[in-house]
């Protein structure tokens, strides 16, 4: 099962840290949520690119899984948790 070119784990994987950066946000989230989802656009484009490439050298993988959700994940979330953790200690 896909959507969006992720496996049922990586789909999960995407909601909950998609869920934490909504939250983390505050009234911001959707400018992280948004942020998020560009690193994912970002890395299929790049994909979209490198595929003959990475087809010649039998690289090529059809389905993301969870280990490239963390990767275009993790930075829009620890910068979510740092918006968050700013403006609950100083405001």
């Amino acid at each position: 099962m896909e959507f969006f070119t992720l496996n049922l784990k990586a789909t999960l994987s995407a909601i909950i840290m998609g869920i934490l950066v909504l939250y983390l946000g505050l009234g911001f989230g959707l400018y992280f949520f948004f942020t998020m989802f560009l690193f994912l656009a970002l890395s299929g484009i790049v994909s979209y690119i490198g595929k003959v490439y990475k087809q010649k050298k039998m690289l090529f993988e059809k389905v993301r899984t969870t280990k490239n959700v963390l990767a275009n994940g993790t930075w829009p979330l620890v910068l979510a948790l740092c918006f968050y953790v700013s403006h609950t200690i100083f405001f």
